[in-house]
């Protein structure tokens, strides 16, 4: 995930893959994630992806989208992976089949409201689920060192 706390990324980035986890992204140094403002900003999926191409030198590029039309067109455009934000299961899973028909390369992600409780219901269809619970919604434990005078 890319949410998490300010100066503590490098911290709960790593606490994740200790956990068995895969960090979305360590920042955008090593990977452009194209989402909705930037869409709003640019105007169209099309746009933006092309901007992005003729920017960076490489770097993996990933796109959310909400429908079968951006995620159509971000796979001809030959995106690295495509993001899912905030679909139900069986939606996501019907984008994702036609993503894969138009570009079988590209990689399907899912984000968006994804917890342990729900979790089991988006297993079956992405190569990566997004679950930014893991580091925004983590409780800490309250615990001190108390030294006794002797």
């Amino acid at each position: 995930t890319r949410k998490t706390t300010p100066g503590f990324r490098k911290w709960e980035k790593r606490a994740i893959i200790m956990g068995g986890g895969e960090p979305h992204r360590m920042g955008l140094w090593d990977a452009v994630l194209i989402k909705d403002n930037h869409l709003a900003v640019v105007g169209s999926v099309e746009e933006a992806i092309k901007k992005v191409k003729e920017k960076i030198d490489g770097r993996p590029i990933e796109i959310e989208v909400t429908n079968l039309k951006d995620a159509e067109t971000a796979a001809r455009l030959e995106v690295d992976a495509i993001m899912l934000d905030n679909l139900p299961p069986s939606k996501g899973k019907k984008i994702a089949e036609a993503v894969r028909k138009i570009n079988p390369k590209t990689l399907i992600e899912v984000s968006g409201g994804i917890n342990p409780k729900n979790i089991a219901s988006y297993a079956s269809y992405p190569d990566r689920i997004s679950c930014g619970c893991l580091t925004h919604s983590v409780k800490s434990i309250d615990f001190s060192l108390e030294m006794i005078r002797s």
